[in-house]
């Protein structure tokens, strides 16, 4: 079963970047360098990482095959596998999302979750998440974007809900990225490199207050 949900994923990324010749496929190519791996609050590194991912898109929907490479351990230990679908509702933007995460070696080696998010005004969002895996908890978030002098920031204020964190915790990011002076563009599509901080505050007592630089290099066609 966790065979074919994962290669369905990884094949509606690998299908919709076979046709991205067509006008309404859009494929974007990165890889992110960080000093430790942040996520919702939680540090899943003890030191630099390098997370390459895809992702391809036409109209409403989307795929995405996202990795992380530990450097200490010197191994790719999560592989995430993610289709997305972005819509309006009276002018609101909303998305869903399911992803399937699967953790070489680890004790529980997968998970699943489902989240819905709506966006009430330009610069803010709100994320709902469940997860239905072996995590088997929730998630939410809201966050409020801002860019000033070329430096996008996000502020996102999360509370946790699973066994990893032993009942219920919040966490606030910090987020900055350097936005670059103009991507370099080509005929097939731009790049651009962007310095990356970010650091995440925990609001429980078994949190910690975590900091991460990195650099984010990404290619769109």
């Amino acid at each position: 079963m966790i065979k074919q949900i994962a290669t369905g994923l990884l094949g509606l990324v690998l299908t919709l970047s076979t046709v991205k010749a067509q006008d309404n496929i859009q494929t974007t190519f990165g890889v992110q360098i960080a000093s430790n791996y942040l996520f919702r609050g939680m540090s899943f590194s003890d030191g630099w990482v390098v997370q390459p991912y895809v992702t391809v898109s036409s109209g409403n929907f989307s795929g995405t095959l996202f990795l992380n490479n530990d450097l200490k351990t010197k191994s790719i230990n999560e592989i995430n596998l993610i289709a997305g679908y972005d819509s309006e509702i009276k002018g609101t933007p909303v998305g869903a999302q399911y992803l399937f995460a699967l953790f070489p070696g680890a004790e529980d080696a997968w998970t699943q979750e489902a989240s819905v998010s709506i966006a009430p005004t330009d610069n803010t969002n709100l994320t709902l998440t469940h997860d239905f895996g072996t995590i088997n908890g929730q998630y939410a978030s809201f966050s409020i974007d801002k860019v000033v002098d070329e430096v996008a920031g996000t502020v996102r204020l999360g509370v946790n809900n699973n066994y990893l964190r032993n009942g219920m915790a919040a966490d606030i990011n910090i987020g900055l990225i350097a936005l670059p002076e103009g991507p370099k563009v080509d005929d097939v599509g731009y790049s651009a490199i962007f310095p990356v901080f970010n650091y995440s505050f925990g609001l429980a007592k078994d949190m910690d207050n975590i900091p991460a630089i990195g650099l984010l290099l990404e290619r769109t066609e």
